[in-house]
Parts: structure tokens; sequence; C-alpha cells
């Protein structure tokens, strides 16, 4: 067995025996847990952490929702009775074990422990199997084929409705962009600073988003060499978006469509009037969100005790929304229009090397994929409540739907009373609802990273990374002391002191921390400790605490000439227009012309912090 394997089975073992206390399962539960996960584990390796035992959070969440264990849940379990006999000293606590009926009154605690339990692996961030990988491309190409079938010639007349009220302010939207490069990958594989360096450029791009002063800040740059190498490609020349894929669980990985430079550039800069317009416009202002995801969060919970409301979860959510279908539902603002295909990238190239057409507006990649997803998914669920309930085709009937529906991207949430005709008219319009994340029957409700059972959050902790072996696992290490501190924080100590010591194993002895503190450590509140102190300041007149932190990790990166001139005047730029003002709240590297951070790279150095 690997050591990192070994590592991960003890930390869940350990949890499991926590669990067991905490819900008073008796030793002999607790025994015949730890030997079966043992059991399972031998036999099938990492993957029955990460890909089978979340599973069993599934089977327990749809049991929760339709009040029984069926016979056909928890398929990869054997029962003693009608509950599984892996964790049925805490499953007894909720179901009955002859039956397998929903209790009366359910151990909100179990539940939360069984979650715990069976959810703590799915996340890790390790590569999935090749054919694991195929088949999450092939799924691509699968909801490629399905849209290129989908050719309405209108969309439903109530669909069109609303959509013409809820979307022609948008033709009188102040276009006055302000552009930024997107922190992620390009398809030229240019990043850091050297993406102010254009070399190339849209002309579908250019009659929205002008070259000058967007690319180079000076009329001046006509005459100089970085302006001569720079092309200008017409719509055939453009690069494709590069289809990648991304860790995300061991069961499948997260598809990616990598942006060219000058897109994600443009993209960026109408994604951010875009949003601030959803965010403050009448009929979208607290339903349509993108920065906040509490009022989600506030309205699964709340939902989960008195049922009024339903969280809906779509699957491949930005992957199926048509072309076709934005054309039809932007008409009533045809210069918005414009832009969005103008700055959209119409082809993409696949992993073996093929070019694909896209009937998709733009896969998960794209700075507009999130917005104009969440719009998408907003006019459908406002039109299904309005046909749910007959209400006339009137922009008064229109914002009477819209106080019912609250989206966050692909999350959902609308009342119970019409989630069936929600979920009819999403499926009719190429959206895949996801059933088995999808609740409104019994008292379990998922939304926004948010899980609620009866009012009570039952969230699980989610471990995201594999054990550190060294103190070069900077991100791992970070990650070990964050989800220690999470554990504590959802009462299980012993679980947490596990991940500690891992980490501790390697950077020697951290210390105790507040919340706000950038040192690694446990943070002070949760144990009932006072913050650690290594020493006085004499210059502070504070005592400080001494520690690891992470920091970035740079890479040389110069520009000079335009692309330096241009990135300056960009920090500088306020976000209401043209004007140039100096922000206070920006924190510039003082060496961010000749230098630039390692996306996603850290590293650990010690530092002092000062304690409070």
């Amino acid at each position: 067995m690997k050591s990192h394997e070994s590592t991960l089975l003890q930390v869940v073992v350990t949890l499991i025996t926590e669990c067991n206390l905490q819900c008073s399962a008796s030793q002999s539960d607790n025994k015949r847990d730890c030997d079966y996960l043992l059991s399972r584990f031998r036999n099938e390796g990492l993957s029955f952490l990460t890909i089978t035992l979340p599973t069993f959070a599934e089977g327990l969440e749809r049991s929760l929702d339709q009040s029984v264990v069926s016979a056909t849940e928890f398929p990869c379990f054997r029962k003693t009775g009608a509950i599984p006999s892996f964790l049925k000293g805490m499953l007894a606590l909720v179901f009955d074990i002859d039956s397998g009926e929903l209790l009366s009154e359910p151990s909100i605690l179990a539940i939360r422990c069984i979650r715990s339990i069976s959810l703590c692996c799915k996340k890790l961030r390790v590569p999935c199997s090749k054919e694991r990988v195929d088949k999450a491309i092939r799924g691509f190409l699968s909801d490629e084929q399905d849209l290129r079938q989908y050719q309405p010639v209108r969309l439903s007349r109530t669909i069109q409705y609303v959509s013409d009220v809820l979307w022609s302010s948008l033709e009188s939207l102040d276009f006055d962009l302000l552009p930024k490069h997107g922190p992620g990958a390009t398809f030229e594989r240019i990043s850091g600073n050297q993406k102010f360096v254009f070399k190339r450029w849209a002309e579908k791009v250019e009659p929205f988003l002008p070259l000058f002063p967007n690319a180079f800040p000076s009329l001046e740059a006509y005459e100089s060499n970085e302006y001569k190498r720079l092309e200008m490609v017409s719509i055939e020349q453009e690069n494709p978006v590069r289809v990648i894929t991304v860790p995300k669980t061991l069961k499948s990985p997260r598809i990616i469509a990598v942006e060219p430079v000058c897109k994600q550039y443009a993209q960026q800069a109408l994604s951010r009037v875009l949003i601030q317009h959803l965010e403050t416009s009448r009929f979208t202002s607290g339903h349509v969100n993108f920065r906040d995801q509490s009022i989600n969060q506030k309205l699964a919970l709340i939902s989960s005790h008195d049922q009024s409301l339903a969280t809906i979860d779509l699957s491949a959510a930005s992957d199926r929304v048509p072309l076709v279908a934005l054309r039809l539902m932007f008409q009533c603002a045809p210069s918005f229009l414009e832009r969005i295909e103008a700055f959209r990238t119409r082809n993409a190239l696949l992993p073996n090397g093929d070019i694909l057409p896209l009937s998709k507006f733009a896969s998960m990649g794209s700075a507009l994929c999130f917005p104009l997803e969440s719009m998408y998914f907003y006019t459908i669920c406002v039109a299904a409540q309005m046909d749910a309930d007959a209400l006339p085709l009137t922009p008064k009937s229109v914002a009477m739907a819209c106080r019912s529906v609250y989206v966050y991207g692909d999350d959902i949430v609308v009342p119970r009373r019409t989630v069936e005709s929600t979920i009819t008219t999403l499926h009719d319009n190429m959206c895949k609802v996801n059933s088995r994340k999808s609740y409104w029957t019994g008292k379990f409700r998922e939304s926004c990273g948010l899980d609620a059972y009866d009012g009570t959050r039952v969230n699980p902790v989610y471990l995201r990374t594999l054990p550190p072996n060294g103190r070069r696992n900077a991100s791992e290490l970070i990650s070990w002391c964050e989800t220690a501190n999470l554990f504590a924080d959802s009462g299980f100590y012993q679980t947490a002191e596990k991940l500690f010591v891992v980490v501790e194993s390697i950077i020697g002895k951290i210390p105790y921390v507040t919340r706000e503190c950038s040192i690694l450590g446990r943070k002070s509140d949760l144990f009932g400790n006072r913050p650690s102190i290594s020493g006085w300041s004499p210059r502070y007149q504070s005592a400080f605490v001494r520690g690891w932190s992470a920091t970035p990790v740079y890479e040389d990166d110069v520009i000079d000439g335009y692309a330096a001139l241009l990135k300056c005047l960009l920090l500088l730029e306020s976000r209401k227009g043209c004007q140039i003002v100096t922000d206070s709240k920006i924190q510039v590297d003082a060496d961010h012309l000749r230098r630039s951070a390692l996306h996603h790279a850290v590293q650990l150095r010690r530092r002092s912090s000062l304690v409070p």
C-alpha cells in the first residue's frame, strides 16, 4: 500500500470511529465499519474512497428525499434488513432497520456523520484514468451532437415574451468596456505579463473593443515595432478554444475550453459590465447572482425545514446552452447580441487534434459562459412559473414570476409546487436536470455548497489533496492544515488532530493562531486556546507569532514599451469609465513589470504576524 493511501485510510478510519462515538454506536458497530472499510480498500484501492463511498451519500440523500430506503439504493453495499450493514449503527438512528422507513425524528447528527464519512474523499484532486478522461470527452461530444439537433425556429411564446421583458434593457446598456486579462491559461499558452504583448487581434472584436486604446494605449504605437508585429485576423483565421481536462474528482475530470488571449481579454470586459447590470437590474437583482452564494444557501436552509422550495441541479450546464436559443432570446437587444457573438469563439480544438464547430454558446473557460448560462436558465424558469400559474403575458406577471426564482449558475431554486413543470421546461430547452442532485419531496436540500436537512446544515468536510510528503508540497500542506481546522470546526477533533500530526511531521510544531492570521496553524478559538506568542515587537508594540505562511511563486516575466504602459494604465483605470484615478485599495507588486506570479503555485516561508 502506498504511503499516501495508508495515511488517507487512517484519516477515514479515525473519522468513522469519531462519528460512531458521537452517535453513541456500539464498539461492535464501529469495529465492523472499520474492518469493512479496510477490506473494501484492500480489494478496490483508492477508487473505493473516491468513487464508491460517495455513492453511499447519494443513497442516503435519495432515501431522505423519498422517506424510505428503496431496494435500488446502496447497490454496492450489502444490507441488514432494509438498511446497509456498513454504518448500520448510525443509519439505525435515521431509518427503521426492518422496513427502511424514515423515522419520525431522524438524528440529524447521524445524517451529518454518515455524509462526512461517505464524502470526505470525493473531491480529492487526483488525475483520472485515461478511460474516464475519454468518457468525459465523449460526453462533451454527445452534448454537442444533441445541440445540433436542437434547431428551433422560435422559442415558446412564453419564453420569448419573458426574454423580451427581461433583456430589452440590455440594448441601452452602457458598453464603455474596461478590459482585463483572466488569471487562467490561454490557447496560445501565454501567461502572466506576456498577455499584454498582443500578437493577434480578431477583426470581429475590433468594432466593439477597438485595438486603440484597448491593446495599444497610444496612437503613436502605429509606428512601433510592437504594432507592426501584430496580426489582424479574420473570422476564418481566429484561433479555436483548446479543450482540456483538469482534475475534479477521480470519477470524472472537468472539461475546460481554454480561450485565445484576445477573446479572453474582450470577454472579461463585457462580463464585468453584464454582471454589474444583472445584479442591480429590476427583474434580476437578488435573483440572478454571481458573487453572493448566500442567497441560495439561505433559501436551501429554510426550505429544508418548511419544504416550500425545491433545489435543482443541472448536469453539463455550460455545454448545453444552445447558441441558436440565445440568438432568439436576445432578439430584443441586437447590439448586445452582436457583442456576445463577436467575443465568442466559434470552434474548438479537441485533444485528438480535430477541430469542432460549436453549437453551444461557450464551454466553461469563457468569461461570458457563467453569466449567459445563468440568464438562459433564469428565463426558462421564470417562463415555467408563468405557465404553471397560467399568468397573462404582461410585464407585471413577469415581475411576479421573477420573485420566486433564484439562479446562481446551474444552482436553481424554485417553488416546490412548480418544480415538475419547471424541470419539464428545462428539459424541453436542452437542459439536463441531475435528478439525483435535485430535491423537493423530503427535507434534504442542496444549493451553492450548502447541504441542509430540516433547517440544519449537514455539510461534510472534503479532503482536497493527497497527503503531503515533504516541505515542497506547499499546496498540500496548506490544504491539509485548512481542512484540519474545518474538521475541528465541525466537531471532529480527533480527525483534525490526525491531519495536524501529518503536517507537523513535515514542518514542525504549528502554533495556535486567530482566524484572520496568515500563519499556518490551529485556529485558537476552535480549540479554546489563546493564540501562540513567539515574541514582542518593539516597533509595533505588539506580540507576534512566527510560523509558516504561503507566498506566491514568481517567474521572470519582463515587459516594456506599450505593453508595460497598457498594464500600468489598466491598473489605474477606474471601473466607472476611462477616467484615470489612483485607487489606494489596489495592491501592486513593485516588480510587476519584471515578474509575474505562477498561477496556482505557492511556497512556504517563515514569517511573523502580529497577535491582536
